[in-house]
């Protein structure tokens, strides 16, 4: 892990020091404002997240434009990384410009800025004079794509155990239904991770190394990773809204939220198997319409119990999905002698 200090402070540098940590002092562009209009602690947010943003931006342009400097202009990713160059520099004025912006008009120039670095690759990076990259150009290494994302999954699914952990934490009595709900939260997210890490980091691994354009089969790969992930964000805030209200009736929206994220998380899941072993997964969309039930008929019972019903349907598919495996995977009745 790298450790930045995104600061000139002497201070820090000395603490820092002092406790041995090895880090990295980035100094960044963002000039601290007192906003008068702003509390202390919404002062605080506001220069935090400038300097994560300004230091995040610094570091995505200097890391493309590190690899411009040093490849030799020939070199067939040369290219390619000029383009990219040009991309994030596009991507970061938008991100400033948000960064200096408020409210809704921040929302709106990070959604372009987002938009740059997730669009521009699928359509090759293009710019006037530069031209279009090839998938076909891109050197893609399989395992380290796989073990990428599944880290980012690890991480997201990691953060939603954390977050019911936190919820039961301040919560100033721990009652039956509060521990039932933290148990159905935990038993969900297991079903999240069994779902996904039922399909092979291996397999993954051999369909990127040997597809015909590895950089076109990578691109899938990470894209569909961008919708689980999101699924696991969603699902972390109907498993809030469980832990916080375990007794209440759902209103409509909040019951959308607890099967949302269930739902995107198996349709990327069917999307993620249908790129690695070339099948799409029954019972995924079978547990995704599921879960679509459940919630139109969740206005005669908590929310608690509509967690519950959310985490037995995903157990259920992981389990179903795994009985599909094994079957596949067992030698004929023939061939036992």
């Amino acid at each position: 892990m790298r450790l930045i200090l995104a600061s000139t402070s002497p201070r820090r540098y000395e603490l820092l020091t002092l406790l041995g940590l090895p880090f990295e002092v980035v100094a960044p562009p963002f000039v601290e404002q007192i906003r008068p209009h702003l509390s202390a602690e919404e002062q605080e947010a506001a220069l935090s997240k400038g300097k994560l943003q300004d230091n995040n931006e610094f570091m995505q342009v200097g890391r493309a434009a590190f690899i411009v400097a040093c490849l030799p202009r020939g070199h067939a990713l040369a290219a390619n990384y000029r383009r990219i160059l040009g991309w994030m520099l596009i991507a970061a004025v938008f991100w400033l410009a948000g960064g200096m912006s408020e409210h809704g008009t921040r929302l709106l120039l990070w959604a372009l800025a987002v938009a740059c670095e997730y669009v521009s690759p699928m359509l090759g990076f293009p710019l006037p004079f530069l031209g279009r990259s090839s998938t076909r150009d891109w050197t893609i290494e399989g395992g380290h794509l796989t073990e990428r994302c599944q880290l980012f999954v690890i991480v997201a699914l990691g953060e939603t155990v954390l977050a019911s952990g936190v919820a039961l934490s301040e919560a100033e009595l721990w009652t039956p239904e509060l521990l039932l709900a933290l148990l159905t939260t935990f038993v969900s997210t297991l079903g999240l991770w069994w779902l996904y890490f039922g399909t092979s980091g291996k397999t993954a691994t051999a369909v990127i190394t040997h597809a015909e354009d590895p950089g076109r089969m990578g691109a899938h790969f990470h894209y569909v990773h961008a919708i689980l992930v999101a699924g696991v964000i969603v699902a972390a805030v109907g498993h809030d809204l469980v832990m916080a209200h375990p007794r209440s009736a759902p209103s409509a929206a909040q019951a959308a939220v607890v099967v949302a994220g269930p739902i995107l998380f198996l349709l990327g899941c069917a999307i993620y198997k249908r790129i690695v072993i070339r099948a799409l997964p029954r019972s995924h969309l079978v547990g995704a319409l599921a879960l679509l039930g459940t919630a139109l008929a969740s206005g005669q019972m908590g929310l608690l119990t509509l967690g519950a019903l959310v985490a037995a349907i995903l157990l259920a598919v992981s389990l179903w999905e795994r009985w599909v495996c094994a079957a596949a995977l067992a030698p004929p009745q023939g061939d036992a002698h």
